[in-house]
């Protein structure tokens, strides 16, 4: 077939007429939608009415526990729990109170890393108790079992060590005593250990029963001691009486020194020395029996002088025996005295004077006579045959029907009376302090550190006007006072600024119950 139309296959190959679009400007699109700004920058910061999103836990903790989760089991809330629990077999390295064998040592530790111990050693032959082993600077003592050094028996030792030396006392089983391995002997023999004599005899005695020394003026200068009697034989140095002499001789002829002891009942007691030079000085007397002394004894007795301190007349007994005089002066003229007067002076049967003076003649005097009658500067006082009837007594019983109107006007300030009965005077106006002007705290260090006692503003207010109970120190069933103590403690301030209430504090009123506590104090301070 020929002539046949061309069939288009695309948008393209058709040709637009009426009707047809080909672009449109988004000014002339109608019936546009409102759109909301929004982020063009593609971050999620920037958008905004953002949702919010729950932060994801990641703690179990920060979970809230519901039904059939356990936070913790109370011991008596467990089921079938064992009533025992014994332990499984074992053994302790340790020595039991009933006793037993230890293998090691006993150590101690000091200051400055200074040990000390208890240790057997060589294979059980030794014990030693020792201090400071390690620096070898100590003291110790040891016990030798009988297998020691071939001994017949156990030998003991003490020693003393410093830095480099140690030095030993060792008591051996077959009687020898040795310090330092030299042997002395304490039963009688000659042995010395550096020179000094070991021998019971120490002293030379020069007395025998053939011979007993002529003279006591015998010089040794060899610093030992001696002991020799001084008997009728004795004709030169001799004591006053037959003794015993004791003499110190010094390492020259100079300077010894005698003491004598009297074999007679008496028991005197003498001394001499040699005062630096060959010749020996007079025997004298140390303490003798039967003397006596210028001195009042204890036991009392008459003395004939006054009695003074370094300057002042304290007692003196003056005007033939009759009286005694006691006085704060020098001379009992120029000053203030008390004089007690004996039966025969002046005629009185006794009396007392109290003087004031002032050193010239002017004498003021309160005179009480035996007679019965006190005078002051020559007056009489009376205390008898006379009453008082406008003034109380510490007796009087006084009622409120005897009081009476008037009397002494005040001026600046009221009376107690008047604060009772005039409300304007007596009124509590602390009830109506606010509550930032009082502060309560307590202290349970003794007052070191104070804490906030937690009252409400309305319990503070309360304190001043109903009334409100607090604790000494906030103790309760859990946090009690200790005893004899005073290391609970309550302390009230009040600001009078803060408090703002303008008033005179005259009296305050505690309602305190101790509850059995004692020595407990009230304490009022005013800041100035």
């Amino acid at each position: 077939m020929s002539n046949t139309p061309t069939i288009p296959k695309k948008v393209s190959d058709l040709t637009n007429d009426t009707g047809y679009i080909t672009g449109v400007s988004w000014n002339e699109v109608t019936g546009k939608p409102n759109f909301a700004t929004v982020a063009t920058s593609g971050s999620y910061t920037d958008l905004s009415n953002k949702p919010t999103i729950p932060t994801v836990p990641t703690k179990v903790s920060a979970f809230t526990n519901d039904a059939g989760y356990i936070t913790g089991v109370a011991w008596n809330d467990i089921t079938n729990k064992p009533s025992t629990f014994a332990p499984s077999t074992h053994t302790h390295s340790y020595l039991p109170l009933s006793g037993g064998t230890m293998t090691g040592s006993i150590m101690f530790t000091g200051a400055n890393d200074r040990g000390a111990g208890v240790d057997l050693n060589n294979n059980g032959t030794n014990f030693d108790i020792g201090w400071n082993w390690t620096n070898r600077d100590g003291a110790g003592f040891y016990l030798r079992s009988t297998d020691f050094s071939a001994t017949t028996g156990g030998g003991f030792g003490a020693y003393a060590r410093n830095a480099t030396n140690s030095y030993d006392l060792f008591g051996n089983p077959n009687g020898s005593l040795t310090w330092n391995g030299t042997s002395f002997s304490v039963g009688g023999g000659t042995g010395s250990l550096n020179g000094i004599a070991t021998s019971a005899n120490a002293l030379n005695n020069l007395y025998t029963v053939s011979t007993r020394p002529t003279s006591a003026n015998t010089c040794y200068a060899d610093g030992k001691l001696r002991v020799y009697l001084a008997t009728s034989k004795m004709t030169t140095g001799k004591p006053p009486t037959d003794s015993q002499i004791l003499h110190l001789a010094w390492d020259n002829s100079k300077y010894d020194s005698q003491i004598a002891v009297s074999t007679g009942s008496n028991g005197d007691l003498y001394w001499r020395t040699q005062k630096g030079s060959d010749t020996w000085g007079a025997w004298q007397t140390a303490a003798k029996s039967g003397h006596t002394h210028d001195y009042l004894p204890l036991s009392g007795g008459t003395m004939s002088g006054a009695i003074k301190t370094s300057a002042n007349v304290l007692a003196q007994k003056t005007v033939d025996d009759s009286f005694l005089l006691l006085t704060g002066a020098s001379d009992y003229t120029k000053g203030a005295c008390l004089s007690l007067n004996g039966k025969d002076r002046s005629g009185y049967t006794g009396a007392f004077e109290l003087q004031a003076k002032d050193g010239t003649n002017s004498t003021k005097t309160l005179r009480g006579d035996g007679n019965g009658s006190l005078t002051w500067d020559n007056t009489n006082i009376s205390l008898e045959g006379h009453t008082h009837s406008e003034y109380l007594t510490s007796s009087s019983l006084v009622y409120e029907a005897n009081l009476k109107w008037g009397g002494k006007n005040f001026t600046g300030g009221y009376g107690c009376i008047d604060a009772a009965m005039v409300d304007e005077l007596g009124a509590n106006r602390m009830m109506f302090a606010k509550a930032a002007g009082i502060t309560v705290e307590y202290s349970r260090d003794a007052g070191s550190t104070w804490t906030n006692y937690g009252l409400t503003d309305a319990q503070k207010v309360d304190l001043f006007s109903v009334g409100r109970y607090i604790s000494i120190g906030k103790a309760d069933s859990t946090n009690k006072a200790t005893a004899n103590t005073n290391k609970y403690q309550l302390r009230i301030t009040i600001n009078t600024s803060a408090a703002e209430i303008y008033t005179e504090l005259n009296k305050f009123v505690f309602y305190v119950s101790t509850n059995g506590s004692n020595s407990s104090t009230v304490t009022i301070q005013k800041a100035l």
